[in-house]
């Protein structure tokens, strides 16, 4: 029998990080999951007003990341 299950990766996002998704907006992951057939991570997440919960978003419908604001150009950190 041939294998054609990918190998786990690294997730490119962890909890606690905001981030926006195609069709959602604005998130904070709760929970990730390796899917072996999707063959990619799988988050949870709540919207940033606590006012829906995501159980299923895929890694690749993840568009960018929230800059901490110790990051942010535009603030500065302060």
């Amino acid at each position: 029998m041939i294998d054609c299950l990918m190998e786990e990766e690294t997730p490119k996002f962890k909890v606690n990080d905001n981030v926006f998704v195609k069709n959602i907006g604005w998130v904070r992951i709760t929970n990730s999951y390796w899917d072996s057939l999707a063959n990619e991570y799988i988050y949870e997440a709540i919207g940033f007003n606590g006012e829906r919960e995501y159980d299923s978003i895929n890694q690749s419908n993840i568009e960018c990341q929230m800059q901490p604001e110790s990051e942010n150009p535009h603030t500065g950190g302060n």
